[in-house]
């Protein structure tokens, strides 16, 4: 069964190198898809393949060096990245405009590299997954340029962090199991955006809200409290099968154009978060139900209860701290 992988990219040369590791590490690359974002100076399909009179001009030409080897399973869209704005608009572009009715739906990140494989492993384990809504996620291990990938394949478990002062949004983090493959995956709490493995009817049951623009810190918040409560369980790979490059040195990021508008969006869009979660948004489609808001199969109240975060008092308990699990399986991150 076909897979779509959605990846809004922001000016970014890693981009195409991680579509290539996708392809070339899947067992079957002809039922992977992919739908790319690009946010980028180069705009034009001729730009980027050399054939623009401006292409001189461009800033971006360093993000498509590379052609695709599977293009006819590629969809892009390309806006100016002037325009963009910030990771809920972009992966709501691709859900809506490049999605196009494949089976299974893995939303990462631009800078990626994948485990041999990795395809055929992501749908076993979905079905190993004791729920009928399973969602496999995680921060993802962590890579350096040009293809430095650790050798060991210990997964990533989410946990509970903290509240940030700034905004008052969860921070989630990653802790490393001490063992190297689990026997199937692990329950989880905690959903992340930028490892997220999935049947594709998340994208019509929980789509994301194009209207939570420049929105970075909040994102996973939201949508952790709009999933669960839409009957959606989370769980943790079994081993590592992909992985990020966490540097952001090389690359530009959307904040690059930040100014007191943008910063005024940011926080009406946060605003709307919270108005989302209390369940009181005035705005169309935020309700408890609809489109936009909590789900109806499970309440946010237990979901409290069942991951130990307290999202209006911002309090954790030491189980989300981590994950509920006993604090033995994890591995000393000073040993690796």
């Amino acid at each position: 069964m076909s897979i779509f992988v959605s990846i809004p990219s922001y000016r970014d040369s890693e981009c195409q190198h991680t579509i290539a590791s996708l392809f070339e590490q899947a067992i079957y690359p002809e039922l992977v898809f992919v739908g790319v974002l690009h946010q980028c100076d180069v705009v034009s399909e001729d730009s980027a393949k050399g054939n623009d009179e401006t292409n001189e001009q461009c800033e971006d030409m360093d993000c498509f060096l590379i052609p695709y080897k599977y293009p006819h399973n590629v969809r892009e869209k390309r806006i100016h990245w002037r325009n963009a704005s910030g990771p809920c608009k972009a992966r709501s572009i691709i859900q809506q405009e490049l999605y196009n009715g494949e089976e299974y739906y893995l939303q990462i990140d631009s800078h990626m590299r994948f485990l041999k494989g990795w395809d055929v492993l992501l749908k076993k384990w979905h079905s190993q997954c004791r729920s009928p809504n399973p969602i496999i996620t995680s921060y993802p291990v962590g890579y350096q340029q040009p293809n430095l990938i650790p050798t060991f394949i210990n997964s990533a478990f989410l946990v509970a962090k903290g509240f940030d002062a700034r905004d008052n949004m969860l921070r989630l983090e990653g802790k490393i199991l001490a063992k190297e493959i689990e026997d199937s995956p692990l329950p989880s709490y905690f959903w992340v955006s930028g490892f997220a493995f999935s049947k594709a009817d998340v994208i019509p049951n929980v789509p994301y809200n194009d209207n939570l623009e420049h929105l970075f810190f909040g994102e996973e918040m939201v949508m952790n409290c709009r999933l669960w409560t839409s009957g959606y369980d989370f769980f943790c790979a079994a081993h590592t099968v992909i992985y990020h490059l966490w540097d952001r040195s090389y690359r530009k990021t959307f904040r690059e154009t930040f100014d007191e508008d943008k910063s005024a969006k940011e926080k009406e869009s946060r605003e709307r978060v919270w108005k989302i979660l209390r369940g009181v948004s005035d705005e169309e489609n935020c309700g408890i139900g609809q489109k936009y808001g909590l789900g109806k199969a499970r309440t946010l109240e237990d979901y409290s209860l069942f991951c130990g975060v307290d999202f209006f008092n911002h309090k954790l308990t030491e189980k989300s701290k981590n994950g509920g699990l006993d604090p033995r399986r994890f591995l000393n991150p000073k040993k690796k």
